[in-house]
């Protein structure tokens, strides 16, 4: 089996620097651009699932991949991107103006902490582990594509991977980056990691906004 992880295009709260989470933040053009050049660079690639968050701005980047193939998106819940409670729609400044001691302590231990109300790191690794677990039942010769977010790639390269909580808490992912993971005799490897080749020259393989 190949997995395919691919982070959702940009939104405009990821343009301004404000904390999304559980949001339902659409694309905007920007987003929207960056999901069609993550389409056309797949174009070749044969798909044999997608699933997706429930959340529109990696639904929809997933439905662009899907158009014109014979292969349904499929949404999950488990695959929403992780909650950060009362920081939801703020700034990092705001944050820490408003939650300072939570946030001081976020930034020690990220792996751990979560955000005010918030999911950790750790908790998400715990929620994606039923969806790793079934898509490693199947060994046979697919490629599957999971188009989420970036907290939630975190939690799926922790239960792929052999990263301390420190390495998985300082990964980084790019809007439509993908992410290959190839299992051989069971075993997944990884190809490459946070590739964005198909937004060569854009602003956000410039200077990406997290």
């Amino acid at each position: 089996m190949r997995l395919l992880l691919a982070r959702h295009g940009q939104t405009d709260w990821n343009d301004a620097g404000r904390f999304q989470g559980m949001s339902d933040i659409p694309l905007n053009a920007t987003g929207l651009e960056q999901a069609r050049l993550l389409a056309e660079r797949l174009k070749d690639e044969r798909i044999d699932a997608i699933y997706s968050s429930v959340l529109s701005r990696a639904h929809k980047t997933a439905l662009k991949v899907a158009e014109g193939r014979d292969v349904k998106v499929v949404v999950r819940e488990d695959l929403n991107e992780r909650t950060y409670g009362k920081w939801d729609g703020l700034t990092e400044e705001q944050i820490k103006e408003q939650y300072s001691d939570d946030f001081d302590a976020y930034c020690k231990r990220r792996y751990s902490v979560a955000p005010t109300n918030g999911e950790s790191i750790a908790q998400i690794t715990q929620r994606v582990s039923a969806f790793l677990e079934m898509l490693q039942k199947d060994q046979t010769d697919v490629t599957v594509l999971v188009v989420t977010h970036s907290g939630t790639l975190r939690g799926l390269m922790d239960g792929l991977l052999e990263y301390s909580p420190e390495e998985v808490a300082d990964l980084r992912f790019k809007h439509t980056s993908l992410t290959s993971i190839t299992f051989v005799d069971g075993k997944p490897t990884l190809d490459f990691m946070n590739s964005v080749d198909h937004l060569e020259g854009s602003d956000e393989k410039r200077n990406p906004r997290s």
